[in-house]
């Protein structure tokens, strides 16, 4: 670790990125936080990213070999490899510093109902409950935790507004597909419900937010 004078600042090479200039050697201490430490946390992250795909192919080798020893087939071993692949791409979103955690929920609540939609088709057992049942659910928690997160951020409010207009599509499309009505018609009026509160109650701002994001000019 090395200290440059005139930036004032812990670096770890012997010229200062900052000012190019030339720095002392110091003692790191375990409390020290230097400049930059984002090799460090990329590595920790591609370091998991690794062990868990070296699990994964391990895992699936087993799966396969197992499945296919007693029964000749690779049927079941299908949903091993997916529920072990869910899990992956629910890591990789988690890991990705630059999405906000509203986004990293309803990115992992997605990837959950494919993952849920192909074990229904899959296994044809009563087929059609992940549309029936889990999309209006989906629906319905979506715009619950939109709301809580629109009341905690109630200063940027505007950032959940699409994912509100979002909610309110999904709600007449898993009506078009034949949801479960009840549940279908609660998510679409807590899904515009909110929206319609986010609007009224942020006002210009909103107003403001919709037409910068539809690109709607009101003095054409």
């Amino acid at each position: 670790m090395y200290h440059c004078n005139n930036c004032k600042v812990a670096v770890d090479d012997k010229i200062c990125p900052l000012c190019h200039s030339t720095t002392e050697p110091i003692e790191c201490k375990n409390d020290i936080t230097g400049y930059p430490f984002v090799k460090v946390k990329m590595n920790k992250k591609g370091l998991a990213k690794k062990m868990y795909l070296a699990l994964e192919a391990l895992c699936a080798f087993i799966l396969l070999l197992i499945n296919y020893r007693f029964s000749h087939t690779l049927s079941w071993s299908i949903v091993g490899l997916a529920s072990i692949s869910l899990g992956y791409i629910i890591m990789l979103i988690f890991f990705n510093s630059l999405v906000s955690s509203f986004s990293k929920i309803s990115k992992s609540g997605c990837a959950i109902f494919v993952y849920l939609v192909f074990i229904d088709y899959f296994f044809k057992i009563n087929t059609g409950w992940s549309v029936y049942y889990v999309l209006p659910i989906l629906i319905i928690g979506e715009t619950v935790m939109n709301f809580f997160f629109t009341v905690i951020n109630h200063r940027n409010f505007q950032n959940y507004m699409i994912a509100q207009i979002v909610t309110i599509i999904l709600a007449f499309l898993s009506i078009s597909v034949g949801s479960n009505f009840l549940l279908t018609i609660i998510a679409l009026f807590l899904s515009v419900l909110l929206f319609a509160s986010t609007l009224f109650f942020g006002g210009f701002k909103g107003i403001a937010e919709m037409r910068r994001r539809f690109h709607i000019n009101p003095e054409e």
